[in-house]
């Protein structure tokens, strides 16, 4: 049977602190061969969108699993990538331009085993926490043992998920 979840039901399931727990855990099996994963490939279709000007279809795939999990993760996205400028700096956007004004990226759980699908979600609050629960991980290890202070610099998307996690870091 495969699960089929949505963003809310993925913030619903899923805490801070198991982030924290897996990340660390598939950390230290790639460290002791336990685990694999294949770097993110990025490919652009090679023409501007007829709609948005300055900006190329990409699709995006990064992939691994390891031995405890006991499953193989598959995340993909769908988007529209390029560049704008704001106050005459150029920068890198990704524009929402799936149904909706939305995203579109997807993360699958296959059973390392029975070898098939157990679980299918939107990428989004999946993402969010695997990012900050890497960065946590990081500066458990490279930070001082009790940090009297915390800086984030920027204040996007992502923000408050590194804030949370950062936070919640000693905790576990």
């Amino acid at each position: 049977m495969t699960l089929l979840l949505s963003n809310e039901d993925v913030g619903k399931a899923l805490t801070y602190a198991d982030a924290l727990r897996a990340t660390e855990a598939i950390l230290r099996e790639l460290a002791e061969g336990q685990a694999i994963n294949r770097p993110r490939s990025q490919t652009y279709m090679p023409v501007e969108s007829k709609n948005n000007p300055g900006f190329r279809y990409r699709f995006k795939s990064q992939e691994g699993g390891g031995v405890a999990s006991g499953v193989w993760a598959l995340r993909i996205t769908s988007d529209m990538a390029g560049f704008s400028y704001t106050a005459g700096v150029k920068r890198r956007r990704i524009l929402p331009v799936a149904t909706g004004k939305r995203w579109c990226g997807l993360v699958m759980l296959f059973d390392l085993e029975k070898i098939e699908p157990v679980a299918i979600m939107p990428d989004g609050v999946i993402q969010k926490m695997r990012v900050a629960a890497m960065s946590a991980v990081g500066a458990k290890y490279l930070a001082p043992r009790k940090p009297r202070a915390l800086a984030l610099f920027g204040s996007g998307w992502q923000a408050g998920a590194h804030l949370e996690a950062l936070c919640g870091l000693y905790a576990f």
